[in-house]
């Protein structure tokens, strides 16, 4: 499974090198020139994973576009509150 993310050690790359430890899962790095053409890929369908600021991904959270969101941070966080976070769903993250 490949996820994107907005470049070579953003937020969202190191995230999702975290994740990818922390759960033992096998992830393709693919790498984009900002998060904004990451999303359209994620929501195109191209890719299956991305980690984005909250600020980003908070207009797909719950319409058509994405079809699962989950922020990481500990707790859900104003506009988030409508999704799950990972903490919630693996304890330690």
């Amino acid at each position: 499974m490949s996820y994107a993310s907005a470049g070579i050690g953003t937020f969202q790359h190191l995230g999702a090198e975290l994740f990818r430890l922390d759960a033992k899962v096998n992830l393709l790095h693919v790498p984009f020139r900002g998060g904004g053409p990451a999303l359209i890929d994620v929501l195109g369908g191209h890719n299956k994973i991305m980690f984005s600021s909250l600020v980003q991904a908070v207009p797909h959270i719950r319409p058509a576009g994405c079809g699962r969101s989950a922020p990481a941070a500990g707790a859900r966080a104003g506009a988030g509150r409508r999704a799950d976070h990972l903490g919630g769903r693996r304890p330690g993250l």
